[in-house]
């Protein structure tokens, strides 16, 4: 559950004893941490995103990231901001429209990230283990959009319960569910954002990883038939014509040395991306976690502790997950080599733009001397 509404309303609980509530994080420290985050974050998924823009050749595993890099963005533009100002405030300042909006809206960024990563998956599920059949998908990036509808249909429930309310003589956006239906909701949103994906997603991992554990085999035993056949020619090679023998010897050694690099590269960059989206999952399946049982604990729990360190560190948590996936994506040679370029071009405009500046300030340095001459004139 992604529902930031949620934490003000728990923060606002006047009923519970003061053992039940755990003391608070200053705000000077939240903010401070959030305005990191975002920074990080928007500087991150804005690269990632701007590589892919940048790339000739859109694969369909680089539009995803780029889904959910957006989808990173959204999150915590539409989280972090508000709340930073609801704490400098003490007051939801948005009004109606901005409470029916701006907390689905999050919550939406959640979902669509959760069921993007449930798209990666298909994606490479389909790119390893049906290769053939990947030609199929390789141009389907549109039924990306399918996760946002489908994320938008999700929190239209939510939106429609959320209401200002005065507390304290300031106004706050929270919920107006009953507790059954709170407690449906509530089991939904963690179905739809990490119960059902989660699964999903490790089953079509583990049946990739036998996938490429038997190829990989496959080929180390291919390789072993091939050099052993290699040894059996060029014994054989030795009894015919010398001239003859030699071509030949050369030609298969070639193919052979050649088969083999295209092997050794398939498996490297196979490896390399499979690796790269696994630990996108692990970093998902952690980060996200103890949001989910915070919720979970406080709705389902009949006498709650309201811990709100807890809280604060499980939604920090979430948006951190937002400023690793950049870092994990960073460890693709092609983003280095992208961020080389980037440096590079503007290291060249900072030349260009001085040497323009260098060449203005000497064009006016020599109107200066020719007015001082026509005035001595």
């Amino acid at each position: 559950m992604f529902n930031t509404s949620k934490i003000k309303q728990f923060e606002n609980i006047s009923s519970v004893s003061d053992s039940q509530v755990v003391s608070f994080i200053p705000t000077s420290v939240q903010i401070t941490i959030n305005i990191f985050i975002l920074v990080f974050a928007f500087f991150g998924n804005s690269f990632v995103v701007l590589f892919v823009l940048k790339t000739k050749k859109k694969a369909l595993s680089n539009r995803i990231i780029m889904n959910l890099a957006i989808c990173d963005l959204t999150l915590v533009f539409s989280s972090i901001p508000l709340h930073i100002v609801e704490l400098y405030l003490g007051y939801f300042p948005l009004g109606k429209i901005g409470c029916h909006t701006i907390h689905p809206l999050s919550t939406m960024a959640v979902i669509s990230g959760s069921l993007t990563l449930v798209f990666l998956a298909i994606e490479r599920f389909v790119a390893i283990c049906f290769p053939f059949m990947y030609f199929r998908i390789a141009n389907r990036s549109h039924y990306l959009l399918l996760t946002h509808l489908s994320a938008l249909c999700c929190v239209i429930p939510y939106s429609a319960t959320l209401k200002i309310s005065v507390v304290e003589g300031k106004p706050q956006c929270s919920e107006s569910w009953s507790r059954t239906s709170s407690l449906t909701y509530t089991v939904f949103l963690f179905a739809v954002q990490y119960g059902v994906p989660l699964p999903i997603i490790c089953f079509l991992y583990f049946i990739m990883w036998f996938k490429l554990k038997a190829t990989n085999d496959e080929s180390v035993r291919r390789s072993r038939i091939t050099s052993s056949q290699q040894i059996t020619y060029n014994k054989r090679d030795i009894k015919i014509d010398k001239k003859k023998g030699h071509k030949k010897s050369i030609k298969k050694r070639i193919s052979n040395k050649i088969y083999q690099d295209i092997l050794k590269s398939r498996k490297k960059q196979t490896l390399s991306m499979f690796r790269l989206f696994m630990t996108l999952v692990i970093v998902f399946a952690t980060f996200m976690l103890p949001n989910q049982i915070t919720w979970l604990y406080m709705v389902f729990s009949k006498n709650p502790v309201h811990n709100k360190i807890w809280q604060i560190i499980a939604y920090w948590l979430t948006y951190t997950n937002a400023v690793i996936n950049p870092l994990i994506y960073g460890t693709n040679q092609k983003y280095h080599l992208f961020l080389k370029k980037l440096i590079y071009r503007y290291k060249e405009s900072q030349k260009a733009n001085e040497k323009t500046r260098s060449q203005i300030t000497i064009v006016q340095s020599g109107e200066v001397i020719l007015q001082r001459n026509n005035a001595l004139e």
